[in-house]
């Protein structure tokens, strides 16, 4: 039988122990030090990954001889072959391939990049610029909301890009006169008529307003805004090529560098993406791109409100030509009534 005072002591020691314990609160706690899980890799990276390995390797071509491979991943056949692209975009900066996973077509395609410049972005910098323009929405002036200005990049490596499939190009749209007109014998003006034709076009303009709503929500402009860089996505524009995208402003470039991934942080980037080689980069580039003034002296030196009465006197430039032209077609055209009458006397 245990004495009673032992009892009582034990009892007391209970007491003080509880009271000597920490109090616990309900709260989260903070794990500090502690890596996260990995993340998984998607399908698309998996594909790239294996894609990649193989690329390595002699390439195996199919009927039309194109090149094509074709593995096996998670029990699925995944194959990824090249797709001829149109002559005037043939010899570009990359080669693109269709991806199919079993007998399904994915609504993406891979972008294997082969530069033939040093002025092109290094592949996972395109990529990076690529991402960043996706992810910026903007509304402009009439309300329009663009959702992002680029395809969503699904995977990327130091070799190639998974990116969304754009279903349809930017038509030029040029805008049309007689056509006599260009074989009208003393007309000097036709290779004049025939570019601003083109520069005042449906398409061209539409880059013009793209250019700048890019360069407004996120830094961004290219120095080579040509027809072959945009594509629809779902029925907005979209710029698909990002090796020549450029900042002009220090605080969109340190936005952007930011949020990079570590080893992509380099003092150098500083250098080559933050180039201010012009008033109004983003109209600037895009004139020298559309009209035959490769240099664009003059226009380097422009504000951004000096391009709309730009634009406007182009327009009556067009205009005035087209009035010589018709005035020079009616001088050479014989009336049919004097043809009439000089039969009849003959």
């Amino acid at each position: 039988m245990v004495p009673i005072k032992a009892m009582v002591d034990k009892k007391m020691s209970v007491k003080r122990r509880r009271a000597s314990s920490p109090v616990f609160l309900n709260l989260v706690p903070k794990f500090v030090g502690v890596p996260s899980t990995p993340r998984l890799a998607s399908r698309y990276e998996q594909i790239l990954e294996a894609w990649t390995s193989l690329d390595s390797k002699p390439s195996l071509k199919n009927n039309s001889g194109l090149k094509c491979s074709r593995f096996l991943l998670d029990k699925k056949i995944i194959t990824v072959r090249e797709i001829a692209l149109p002559e005037e975009l043939d010899g570009t900066q990359s080669e693109i391939y269709a991806i199919d996973i079993g007998d399904d077509v994915q609504p993406v395609i891979l972008k294997k990049f082969t530069p033939t410049g040093d002025t092109n972005n290094e592949p996972e910098i395109e990529a990076e610029l690529q991402k960043w323009a996706h992810r910026q929405t903007w509304t402009d002036c009439h309300g329009f909301i663009t959702h992002g200005f680029a395809p969503d990049v699904k995977a990327y490596n130091k070799k190639a890009m998974i990116i969304e499939k754009c279903q349809r190009s930017l038509n030029k749209g040029a805008l049309t006169n007689d056509r006599t007109y260009s074989r009208m014998p003393g007309f000097t003006e036709r290779s004049k008529l025939y570019e601003l034709n083109e520069l005042l076009g449906w398409g061209s303009l539409k880059i013009y307003s793209f250019v700048q709503n890019m360069f407004d929500a996120c830094g961004l402009y290219n120095k080579d805004p040509n027809f072959g860089n945009y594509m629809y996505l779902r029925e907005e524009l979209k710029q698909i090529d990002f090796g020549q995208n450029r900042f002009a402003s220090e605080a969109k470039f340190n936005e952007f560098y930011e949020q990079l991934p570590v080893h992509l942080q380099r003092p150098d980037l500083r250098k080559t993406l933050l180039v201010v080689d012009s008033s109004f980069p983003p109209l600037y580039h895009w004139y020298t791109v559309m009209s035959t003034d490769a240099d664009g002296t003059q226009q380097q030196q422009w504000e951004r409100g000096a391009w709309g009465p730009f634009i406007v006197s182009l327009k009556q430039m067009r205009q005035v030509i087209l009035n010589k032209a018709a005035a020079q077609k009616s001088a050479l055209t014989i009336p049919t009534s004097a043809l009439c009458t000089t039969y009849l006397n003959f």
